[in-house]
């Protein structure tokens, strides 16, 4: 498999055998075996198993993950790795099983599976990560939740996405989305947002 970017987030487990990642073609593949990966889609990679050799992965793939995770994965080249043990893997074939169902035939609650077992994801992955600085007041993270809404809103410009989907990206109610983007903010919105401002979303 040649090196590419994705769509979306993309987590990846290995829980059985030994599969190897690499990020240039060229590269040799990093073998690992009962590891949990996130990749952020602008990170290229690719897989690789042993000639011959089997393993069991699970793959899930999701549009968006929410703070800090983002963070922590782009300060990190665009990717997180940890190993997991027995209990993890258990977990992971849980979440597995259930996101298929909420992929496949979706009902009602399909996108509140999807949230929980995203979080669930989410901190899996930095529950060894230790954090220099304390977590923002609750004002200053609304402040930073509408300044990271506008700045999807720029990224996504060209297909015109809904407040909705701007929502779903931000992990909060459209109705929130709606009205936070409404709220004053102290400094100016980023240069990119400013020379589209005038582009409304739509509802």
């Amino acid at each position: 498999m040649r090196c590419n970017t994705r769509t979306n987030w993309e987590f990846y487990a290995v829980i059985d055998g030994r599969c190897g990642l690499r990020f240039t073609d060229r590269q040799r593949p990093l073998l690992r075996e009962r590891t949990l990966w996130v990749f952020a889609p602008e990170c290229s990679h690719a897989w690789a198993s042993p000639r011959g050799a089997d393993y069991e992965r699970i793959s899930m793939h999701f549009a968006s993950v929410p703070y800090p995770l983002d963070d922590v994965v782009r300060a990190h080249g665009g990717w997180l790795e940890r190993p997991i043990g027995d209990a993890e893997i258990a977990q992971l074939r849980v979440i597995a099983a259930e996101l298929e169902p909420a992929f496949c035939r979706p009902t009602a609650v399909s996108p509140l599976v999807c949230q929980r077992h995203l979080l669930d994801l989410s901190l899996l992955l930095l529950a060894d990560h230790a954090f220099a600085e304390l977590p923002p007041a609750l004002t200053d993270l609304a402040h930073f939740k509408i300044e990271r809404a506008l700045s999807w809103y720029a990224e996504h410009l060209a297909r015109n996405p809904t407040v909705k989907e701007v929502a779903d990206a931000m992990h909060v109610p459209p109705a929130i989305s709606a009205a936070s983007s409404r709220k004053p903010v102290a400094r100016a919105p980023s240069p990119p947002f400013a020379a589209s401002a005038w582009k409304k979303p739509r509802s």
